[in-house]
């Protein structure tokens, strides 16, 4: 079953990135535009600023702890940012959606989020990625599917 190894490096996404940051933004201004109190706007504008960080680091590009997702002989793992290789595992709160990937991966005890747009990876490698993550997802090895 060759055809189920896999190397998925996904390319840089910028727009992502920007939107999902104006998007944070605009929540952060949404509760002074509405009228709340000032107490309840300062802290939903503030949740809204401490997630940011969290959110641009499950983008592909410079913030994202994963560079790499790798699939051989059943077996999952993750290239990291300094270069390092660790073994991963896919979470069932993994998702995969037409046009977009959210992986939640728990890689050397950490579970790590990974949203992968359509646009980032060639076709075949997109598919083949979303077959994989659904059968993982259902309970079977991807092996199997």
């Amino acid at each position: 079953m060759s055809s189920w190894q896999a190397r998925v490096e996904p390319s840089p996404c910028r727009a992502l990135a920007w939107q999902l940051a104006a998007a944070h933004l605009a929540v952060a201004a949404a509760p002074w535009a509405a009228g709340c109190g000032p107490v309840l706007a300062l802290v939903l504008t503030a949740v809204s600023l401490l997630a940011l960080p969290a959110t641009l680091s499950a983008i592909p590009g410079s913030r994202c702890p994963i560079r790499a997702l790798r699939l051989a002989g059943g077996e999952w793992s993750a290239s990291l940012r300094h270069g390092a290789e660790a073994t991963a595992q896919v979470n069932a709160a993994t998702r995969v959606f037409p046009a977009i990937v959210v992986c939640r991966l728990e890689v050397g005890g950490r579970r790590l989020d990974w949203w992968i747009p359509r646009y980032a990876l060639p076709a075949d490698e997109f598919r083949r990625l979303k077959v994989a993550l659904r059968c993982v997802r259902h309970g079977a090895p991807a092996l199997a599917c």
